[in-house]
């Protein structure tokens, strides 16, 4: 679970001379969602391997928006 906003990836930035950044707030949603994610597999008695392809199931939880 992922508490909080959904934060939206925005688009790579480029500045002049063609060098490109990421958004911060980008930067720190990706930290936080990887976060959780360590935690769960941690709980669930996952060992994280990296740079090695993996298979997920995702389950998205939002509030019925008020019309």
């Amino acid at each position: 679970m992922v508490p909080g906003k959904v934060i939206g990836k925005q688009r790579p930035r480029v500045m002049k001379g063609g060098w490109t950044y990421t958004p911060r707030a980008t930067k720190e949603y990706m930290a936080h969602v990887s976060l959780c994610a360590s935690t769960a597999a941690k709980k669930s008695g996952w060992e994280m391997v990296q740079k090695v392809p993996v298979s997920i199931k995702l389950k998205f939880v939002f509030e019925i928006p008020k019309s």
